[in-house]
């Protein structure tokens, strides 16, 4: 699968006064509640049985565009999005990721593609309104679906089923104990990893990672060799078992795409401080590009190792209280 998000960064600032903004009469706030992670299309079986099973995990809702591409989206409010205002709490300010500066807001794709559940944009997709379009396709029984359906008649019939809107409450925790994963304890029902699956190039590459970090369960897996979005977030059993039972009976969590069992089999991955990943969070970026070593033109010509990393990330821990004091 070929994966268009990219670290390009090149817009200029464009950022106006709150009061003065769209922005400010935007709610929900959709840019701040769904971030984008990968691209996917729906081809095959196995495109199939990717989206269905991404459905089953909270926080993750597909969209549908009318080019037939699909995104997997991160559904949780933004840690400095103030959902009773709907305004950015670092609106304007140092700390505000590159990205949410330079976004237009006066030509907000968002807006009009998430104001409504049944609109010209985007179509929202969990796993039953999945399900109904195999039914209606019959995809899995031709493995043919382009063309079958026209725009407008997914439309009207996906938009007759209402989106499930149980969702999970926002605690899933976000750190970890050593700030390690190991490889080999990648908990599948718990973890997911996106692209990009490569080491950062530029300054701005930093600014994604910000960006990204910005959301609550989204953390950074850092290899010497590899650098990945990782999604901390739960399978729902219910909905897993279901579909499994259904179409695929022997099918494990372990088997979708984004999971680290799967991305092991096509690329091999290397720390310093041994089989493990070291976790980063938004607090630490910034750290991270300070032992960074960048060229005049912002491209990077050395990053820390795993090992660098680690100790900078223990360096930083707040010292715990002497109880004996």
């Amino acid at each position: 699968m070929e994966d268009k998000i990219s670290f390009t960064l090149h817009k200029k600032i464009i950022q106006e006064d709150w009061e003065e903004s769209p922005c400010s009469t935007c709610f929900p706030s959709a840019c701040c509640s769904y971030l984008p992670l990968t691209f996917m299309q729906l081809e095959t079986r196995t495109d199939f049985l990717n989206l269905a099973l991404l459905s089953c995990y909270h926080h993750i809702r597909l969209g549908l565009k009318k080019s037939g591409e699909w995104t997997v989206y991160f559904q949780r409010d933004c840690r400095f999005l103030d959902t009773v205002t709907s305004k950015c709490r670092i609106h304007g300010i140092e700390n505000q990721s590159f990205i949410c500066k330079s976004y237009d807001a006066h030509k907000c794709w968002y807006r009009p593609a998430f104001q409504s559940h049944q609109n010209e944009e985007l179509i929202l997709f969990d796993l039953d309104r999945l399900l109904l379009l195999e039914k209606e396709t019959d995809f899995l029984k031709t493995g043919y679906i382009k063309n079958s359906l026209n725009w407008d008649e997914i439309i009207m019939r996906i938009s007759r089923l209402p989106l499930e809107t149980r969702a999970a409450k926002n605690d899933e925790k976000t750190g970890f104990p050593d700030n390690v994963l190991a490889f080999k304890r990648n908990y599948p029902e718990r973890f997911l990893f996106f692209p990009p699956f490569e080491k950062p190039k530029r300054d701005a590459h930093f600014d994604l990672f910000r960006f990204r970090l910005g959301f609550p369960g989204i953390s950074l897996a850092v290899a010497d060799n590899c650098w990945a979005t990782m999604v901390h977030t739960r399978i729902n059993k219910y909905l897993f078992r279901r579909f499994a039972l259904k179409y695929f009976p022997s099918l494990k969590a372990e088997h979708g795409c984004f999971s680290f069992f799967q991305l092991n089999k096509d690329k091999w991955f290397y720390s310093e401080i041994g089989e493990k990943w070291v976790i980063v969070q938004l607090e630490h970026i910034e750290s991270l590009k300070r032992i960074t070593r960048f060229d005049s033109s912002d491209n990077i010509e050395r990053l820390p190792t795993t090992r660098e990393i680690f100790a900078l990330i223990l360096s930083e821990k707040p010292e715990k209280p002497d109880r004996a004091a």
